[in-house]
């Protein structure tokens, strides 16, 4: 593209005063975790108060639930720390919740998450899904009470607008008998925070995935030490070509994604089936592979196997801990007792066979350690080609480990025993 950048040139509404906010992958205030991202926001935030001065600042304003901007959920603490320098200073504080209200976190609205009040919460098109155009305030009694005696300076045209109200009122309604909050609750819980962390684990070029409800972002970078943005901020042109890309290829599968920068958002419908937000995140794990052709860094490809590994093992058979804690003996332990029946499940891998019967009859402590690493190894890198579950159990077919099912587990046992 040879379009110049828009340049803004004109002066800032006067009288705001801007302060970062918490945003723990990249931090401001370079914080090690979210407590520390959470005290060192909130001081730089006193800070700020300080300086202009508490009796010259009206109100404090902020997202709950930073949206377009990169749905930056605050760590935990920080918002009730903003409610207590409101309650403090006698500062207003304000929530605009147009996007992260009325379910769209899993909560009637974002602050819920944390039982903050704030003293006004702006809304907008979640109220009635933006059917007829309606916004609001939602006004605490504390401020609500001072109008009592005095008129309150607010109204337009078309203040209380009969027909948008009424489509609130039935909307809410709507919310209610069909637990729509509830819904979108179990959509973020269940399954799109789960399987977004699944993608992360995955694809090299996903720095991080964060959100709330059916409210989430996915980050992606060009090196995950550095967080190199896979592109610069507000990019263009050539410069914007890796995410172009990552856009044609969902488009490509009938899936419309909302980005902005680097980051890919999925903010599906509230009403979402379970399905349909599976189906929507497949094309996205596909349409990942080309954010990771333009990964610059070097890429463990083994650390992607044992990822997609025991996720095929926690998918067939309950397995959720598969290599990630105890010995190779414990893990094969809690693998054939969570299939439930060790007849439903064989080993069918000459190598685990060998690599087994060398732990087995190992004569030196050093010895059982090199059998017991290929061990683990060979669990972790070849799991869905020496693991296989049969449904029918009338034949199942026995095949590796030689006389390892002589005495079944007792003869594992033993022979971990020893060392």
């Amino acid at each position: 593209s040879t379009a110049a950048p828009i340049v803004n040139t004109k002066p800032a509404m006067p009288g705001i005063v801007k302060f970062w906010g918490p945003y723990p992958y990249r931090s401001q205030f370079h914080s090690q975790n979210e407590a520390e991202e959470s005290q060192r926001a909130l001081q730089h935030l006193e800070d700020v108060i300080m300086v202009e001065g508490a009796n010259n600042i009206a109100a404090i304003m902020i997202e709950s639930v930073v949206g377009t901007n990169g749905i930056l959920v605050p760590p935990p603490g920080y918002l009730a720390g903003v409610r207590e320098i409101c309650n403090r200073t006698g500062i207003v504080m304000i929530c605009d919740q147009v996007m992260a209200g009325f379910g769209r976190c899993g909560e009637w609205f974002a602050v819920d998450h944390w039982n903050v009040v704030p003293d006004l919460i702006c809304f907008a098109k979640g109220v009635n899904s933006g059917y007829v155009p309606l916004g609001g305030v939602i006004i605490s009694d504390r401020i609500a009470d001072t109008f009592r005696e005095r008129q309150f300076p607010g109204g337009l045209t078309y203040s209380g607008h009969p027909l948008a109200c009424a489509s609130a009122v039935a909307s809410i309604n709507i919310f209610k008998e069909e637990k729509i909050v509830e819904h979108a609750r179990h959509l973020g819980t269940d399954i799109i925070g789960p399987e977004l962390q699944k993608l992360k684990d995955k694809h090299p070029s996903v720095g991080d995935v964060r959100g709330l409800g059916v409210f989430w972002a996915i980050e992606l970078v060009r090196d995950r030490a550095t967080r190199e943005p896979l592109v610069p901020f507000n990019a263009a042109g050539a410069d914007n070509k890796p995410m172009v890309d990552v856009i044609t290829a969902c488009k490509a599968q009938n899936l419309w994604p909302f980005t902005h920068f680097n980051r890919m958002h999925v903010v599906p419908p509230l009403v979402i089936t379970d399905q349909e937000v599976r189906d929507g995140l497949a094309i996205i794990d596909e349409a990942l592979n080309v954010a990771d052709s333009y990964y610059t860094a070097p890429w463990d490809a083994r650390q992607a196997k044992k990822v997609e590994n025991n996720y095929w093992l926690e998918s067939n058979f309950g397995i959720t801990d598969w290599g990630h804690r105890g010995s190779p003996v414990e893990i094969l332990q809690r693998a054939y007792k969570s299939t439930g029946d060790w007849n439903a499940a064989h080993f069918a891998s000459a190598k685990f066979d060998a690599a087994a019967d060398e732990f087995i009859t190992a004569t030196t402590p050093a010895k059982a350690k090199a059998a017991s690493k290929k061990v683990q190894e060979i669990c972790l890198d070849e799991t869905p080609y020496i693991m296989v579950y049969f449904e029918t159990r009338t034949s199942v077919v026995r095949k590796g480990l030689k006389g390892f099912y002589t005495n079944g587990m007792g003869q594992f046992e033993s022979a971990a025993a020893r060392y």
